[in-house]
């Protein structure tokens, strides 16, 4: 049995931004569709700067959920446009943006759906997601555990934090009992 999913619209805020970056798009876009266009306008020669921006803010409104120092206003505010130069000189940075697809910039990682099912976002793990991550440092509180891809099997980071507590549990007890 498959779950049917609501289609999300775009809104008035990210068709907004769309706008300010050149690309106009309908009202009632759907979020997908809407993302997959501006990628695909911006991904064209010409558009370095501009596809930059797309994804820097891509990259922050992943970062910032939960964790923002700064509120930086839009794709195109000082402090993106300041980290988007700088990637949009990079041939290496810019080739990493387009491989991906406009719709995976909606969200990075994997996340679980209500009904169990794994969603696959961009990947966290491209040289263009690292330089903007790293480039939004001063505006994002640090949580790597948005910056690297979550396995959802636990993996070694957990085995890895498990022994870590009792081994210093353990040196504990040792030290303890000996004195």
């Amino acid at each position: 049995m498959s779950q049917q999913y609501e289609i999300k619209k775009m809104d008035a805020t990210r068709l907004s931004y769309a706008k300010l970056l050149g690309v106009e798009l309908p009202e009632g876009i759907s979020k997908r569709a809407g993302f997959e266009s501006i990628f695909y306008v911006l991904a064209q020669p010409g558009n370095e700067l501009r596809l930059s921006q797309w994804f820097v803010w891509s990259v922050y409104r992943h970062l910032a959920r939960h964790n923002s120092v700064l509120k930086l206003e839009s794709p195109v505010c000082e402090e993106i446009t300041e980290i988007a130069v700088n990637m949009a000189d990079n041939e290496k940075i810019l080739n990493s943006i387009r491989r991906y697809d406009g719709a995976s910039l909606r969200w990075f990682g994997n996340w679980t759906a209500p009904d169990g099912m794994i969603i696959e976002g961009g990947s966290k793990r491209t040289a263009a997601f690292k330089a903007a991550a790293d480039g939004l440092e001063l505006y994002v509180v640090r949580n790597d555990s948005l910056l690297v891809e979550q396995s959802s099997k636990g993996g070694c980071a957990s085995v890895f934090a498990i022994l870590v507590l009792f081994g210093y549990a353990g040196n504990m007890i040792v030290t303890n009992f000996f004195y």
